[in-house]
């Protein structure tokens, strides 16, 4: 877990590095345990790792337009120097920059082994360097793993900027009058490109009609964009060709998986125990987000099993003082199973006075729930306790139905497939389990895009209440469409909805500033392309039963593992913050309601 900013083009001179320089320092927070930095212009080139600088050989060198990349590094895997980055191939060709972790880099350093190309260092950073210069962009097919990428092959002159297929690693781009402007958060953006800070209006009108922050290559502003999840930016460093985006990853539907369901939850199981084991892999201590349901007390009941009974495990858990929602007598229960040293955080007004400046910040974009300033507490307090990586379980609810808008989608394929048997027994059985709103829920999910255009035909702004449409109108803002399904998978489409569009990208974000902004690393086993793809086969009865409960798959790969106790609840809390006491409390909120609207630095 690092970050990084790079520079392709520009003057070439001391001051475009040193802005580069001054720009990876406001990342310091991502990356405590060192820094380093790959520059090459007009024939120099060279790269500084853990303090020692070296010039690099020529590989027959293709690089034509200035570059410089500066690294600040979180040593998680190999926290020796050997890990230090950039890193560099033996022959000088290849340059990788980083921030991410390659969970299954033991088994592709085999791999690699038998290729011939064996490891120097116990770095999953050498691994990864190795896979790409043997397998160019198709290594990313073999990663498990969370990253933003800068590759430079510096015989082709080709430049690769890649993130993760579900957002989990932030990369930032902004073009300039004097190149290429790439960083892993946007105040360091901003301290290279020159740009200000100005608020770009299809964003916003999307943050305040719906709620919506991350929006593939989309930022709150103009002239900063996000390499999207799930694609890769190509750069030529010949100068020759514009850079190119192309996508490395998209979850696909096909035909409904129609084995038993005891056999889907084996396997569902066996990809969920290993992605745990992967995602445990660390140098350092690794504690669990618990909150007592069934996602969180997944993961850590499968940490438990695969650490075994005598290893040190530690839980962090958001408990208010009280609250009628606490979900405290379950994360009791969890805790006194797996055998883990419970951590309560128990945030107070104080905090948020204290915090809320720095938590918001820290974020650079809107939020659209209060629960990031609880998550920030959290991994302040892992911190605090020296545990460095933090598994938690969302990616859980967006694949395997946690949310209740799921009832509706089952609904509305059935409604779409014309099944009206189905529907029918389905309808009254969740009826009778006191989910009486959902046929309604379902037929307005198949006719959004229609009931919004009848709304606006009626007088409603088609921006949302909290916009002035004039405004929208003369910066040509076209209305949001809002999301309706378009085939008869309507589970499976908006499972794929949620993970690649709505909701994954923003809290992914949520959780990697919190995470960066006390110097630990997030990790979410749920997040891996092998789970996705197999959630996305899955027939809808897996991931809403027939009486409306969420999770049945899950449920039933989880029993025998996690406590009957929390396997059988049937509510879902989340983290229950008092934000409206907080608000109205908080002396620094009403001072900056007091001060105006305008945020510093923000156009």
């Amino acid at each position: 877990m690092c970050g990084l900013v790079g520079l392709v083009g520009g003057r070439s001179g001391s001051a475009d590095a040193s802005s580069v320089r001054r720009a990876v320092g406001l990342l310091a927070h991502r990356g405590p345990d060192g820094a380093g930095e790959y520059h090459e212009a007009e024939g120099e080139a060279w790269l500084e790792r853990a303090g020692n600088r070296g010039a690099l050989p020529s590989p027959g060198n293709g690089v034509r337009l200035p570059i410089t990349i500066a690294h600040r590094r979180l040593a998680v895997i190999d926290r020796s120097s050997d890990g230090a980055q950039p890193f560099a191939s033996r022959d000088g060709r290849w340059i990788l920059a980083w921030n991410g972790e390659l969970y299954n880099y033991l088994e592709l350093r085999a791999e690699l082994a038998r290729a011939g190309l064996p490891a120097r260092t116990a770095s999953d950073s050498e691994v990864l360097l190795l896979a790409w210069s043997l397998w160019g962009p198709r290594a990313l097919d073999r990663v498990v793993g969370m990253y933003a990428l800068a590759v430079v092959d510096r015989m082709s002159g080709t430049l690769w900027l890649v993130r993760d297929p579900f957002g989990q690693k932030p990369l930032y781009t902004a073009r300039t009058s004097s190149g290429l402007v790439f960083a892993s958060e946007l105040p360091a953006l901003l301290e290279v490109s020159g740009i200000r800070a100005r608020a770009s209006a299809p964003s916003l009108a999307a943050f305040l009609a719906a709620g919506l922050t991350d929006r593939g290559g989309e930022t709150m502003f103009a002239g900063l964009d996000a390499v999207p999840p799930a694609h890769m930016l190509t750069v030529d460093l010949t100068g020759s060709v514009p850079p190119r985006l192309s996508r490395t990853w998209g979850g696909k539907l096909g035909v409904a998986d129609d084995r038993p369901a005891a056999e889907l939850a084996t396997e569902l199981r066996a990809l969920l125990e290993e992605s745990v084991r992967w995602h445990l892999r660390s140098d350092v201590p690794v504690g669990v987000m618990l909150s007592g349901g069934t996602d969180s007390s997944s993961i850590t009941a499968l940490a438990r099993l695969a650490m075994g009974a005598s290893a040190p495990l530690a839980t962090f858990s958001y408990r208010p003082d009280g609250e009628a929602a606490s979900e405290a007598p379950w994360m009791d229960i969890v805790n006194a199973a797996a055998g883990t040293a419970s951590h309560p955080v128990r945030p107070t007004l104080g905090d948020v006075d204290a915090h809320f400046v720095d938590v918001v910040a820290r974020q650079g974009e809107p939020i659209a729930s209060p629960a990031v300033f609880v998550q920030s507490m959290i991994c302040r307090e892992a911190a605090a306790q020296g545990v460095i990586v933090l598994l938690d379980g969302q990616g859980s609810d967006e694949l395997l139905g946690g949310y209740a808008f799921a009832r509706a989608a089952r609904l509305a394929g059935h409604l779409r497939r014309g099944e009206l048997r189905a529907l029918r027994a389905l309808s009254r059985s969740m009826a009778a389990a006191g989910h009486r709103s959902e046929v309604r829920s379902a037929l307005a999910m198949l006719g959004a895009r229609q009931i919004t255009r009848w709304r606006v035909w009626r007088g409603a702004s088609p921006f949302g209440a909290l916009t002035d449409a004039a405004w929208m109108r003369q910066r040509e803002v076209t209305p949001l469409e809002p999301w309706a399904p378009r085939g008869p998978q309507v589970v499976q489409e908006q499972q794929r909805e949620g993970a690649e569009v709505s909701s994954v990208p923003a809290l992914m974000r949520y959780a990697d500033r919190s995470a960066m902004g006390a110097s630990i690393e997030g990790r979410h086993p749920f997040l891996t392309t092998r789970i996705a793809e197999f959630a996305l086969r899955l027939p809808d009865s897996a991931i809403v039963a027939d009486d409306g409960s969420s999770k049945p798959l899950l449920r039933q790969a989880m029993r025998g593992v996690v406590p009957d106790a929390i396997l059988d609840r049937r509510d879902k809390v989340g983290f229950a913050v008092p934000w409206k006491p907080w608000l109205a409390g908080s002396r620094v909120v009403q001072q900056l309601l007091e001060t105006g609207s305008r945020l510093p630095g923000v156009d």
